[in-house]
């Protein structure tokens, strides 16, 4: 279920089209390790590198069967930052995000030294917010 998610979420982000619900075990030529292994990436979604790099790629359907002992050992934490890598890896628009809360909060910090401002200017303050001065 979280794979889905993760699938649906990262096809609305990215323009690479990903294909969803792969998984990292395929057959490669050499052409194509060879571009793989040329790529500087540290933290590597395989599954979209190789999507970016625009090589064929031809889908092998299988039944996946449940396991039949113990679970998955792969812990949350690197889940969220397996989607994270990939996220950020194939999208800006986390950047688009980060920009437009920095502008958010630019403005309202802003309009917060303007209040201070004018608080200050009419005397409407506690002392020491605005300046160093205390009294009594």
């Amino acid at each position: 279920m979280s794979g889905r998610s993760f699938y649906r979420l990262l096809f609305y982000m990215t323009d690479v089209p990903i294909p969803p619900d792969t998984g990292d075990f395929r057959l490669m030529n050499r052409q194509v390790v060879d571009a793989l292994l040329a790529m500087p990436e540290q933290h590597r979604f395989i599954r979209g590198m190789v999507a970016w790099a625009k090589f064929r790629q031809v889908a092998l359907e299988y039944r996946r069967h449940e396991r039949f002992a113990g679970g998955t050992k792969y812990p949350v934490h690197k889940m969220l930052t397996f989607a994270m890598d990939a996220i950020t890896g194939f999208s800006i628009m986390p950047l688009r995000i980060s920009l437009y809360a920095a502008f958010l909060f630019i403005g309202f910090a802003a309009l917060l030294i303007i209040v201070a401002f004018f608080a200050w200017l009419y005397e409407g303050t506690v002392p020491g917010w605005t300046s160093n001065s205390s009294v009594c």
